[in-house]
């Protein structure tokens, strides 16, 4: 299994996406996407998106909180892939940004999002988020922050 962690970053009211690298060699070529990526070892998945977010977007999160978690299999990866989902709010640092990763950067409200070309995954995951702000945690991540009897 993949460890992975993704971020809705958000600008005022308008969600922050990436316009992946036209390269058949990665997941998502050409799409647009939220920012984030792999789980490296020993890192936990909100050290990840912070340090995936300084990298891609030269932006510190500061206050980024778990939405939630999901597990499917990824057909460009040929595997299982577990994704922890996070939300920040970078609108203080917007326009000191830099993109370092990706062809593209730009706001988008969410009747925008709906015409763009992006994973279906990340499509729903905004959808739900925008409606109820909340996502629950895959069963996995359930197991794992039930107390025990």
């Amino acid at each position: 299994m993949i460890y992975c962690v993704n971020a809705i970053l958000l600008v005022d009211l308008s969600y922050v996406l990436q316009l992946r690298d036209d390269n058949p060699m990665i997941a998502a070529s050409g799409q647009w996407s939220l920012f984030g990526g792999g789980v490296e070892d020993a890192e936990s998945p909100k050290d990840a998106i912070v340090r995936e977010i300084t990298e891609e977007l030269s932006v510190p999160i500061e206050n980024c909180q778990l939405l939630g978690c999901a597990e499917c299999y990824g057909p460009f990866e040929k595997q299982d892939l577990h994704f922890s989902f996070f939300v920040a709010d970078i609108t203080s640092f917007w326009g000191k940004h830099q993109l370092t990763e990706g062809q593209d950067v730009a706001l988008f409200n969410i009747e925008e999002i709906q015409k763009l070309s992006m994973p279906k995954l990340f499509l729903e995951l905004i959808n739900n988020f925008h409606n109820k702000r909340t996502m629950p945690l895959c069963d996995s991540c359930n197991k794992k922050t039930k107390t025990p009897n």
